[in-house]
């Protein structure tokens, strides 16, 4: 269901620019999956983090379909909003 969630937000914050050059129009567009494969390890890490705060602040067997469902969407898009802008400033963070 995450990956589900990832390719929504994929549709979702997918940015497009438009370079105006010479009388042409040219759109250029960013990837999800590649912010993701640019920074993997912090994607893994982060992800875990985020899973660990859930579990800790919430008592998930009992959580309202609601609540659950605000935080996936809130866990998704923190998600996917870090790597995005890590990938638009052409950030890679390598730990090795």
């Amino acid at each position: 269901m995450c990956l589900f969630l990832s390719f929504a937000v994929l549709s979702v914050i997918e940015k497009i620019r438009f370079v105006v050059t010479e009388q042409k129009v040219q759109a250029t567009s960013f990837d999800l999956l590649e912010a993701i494969n640019a920074n993997g390890l912090l994607y893994f890490l982060l992800a875990n983090l985020l899973t660990g705060a859930v579990n800790l602040s919430t008592v998930t067997m009992s959580a309202s379909s609601s609540l659950a469902l605000t935080e996936l969407t809130v866990y998704v898009v923190s998600l996917s909003a870090t790597v995005s802008a890590l990938h638009v400033h052409a950030i890679r963070l390598k730990f090795w």
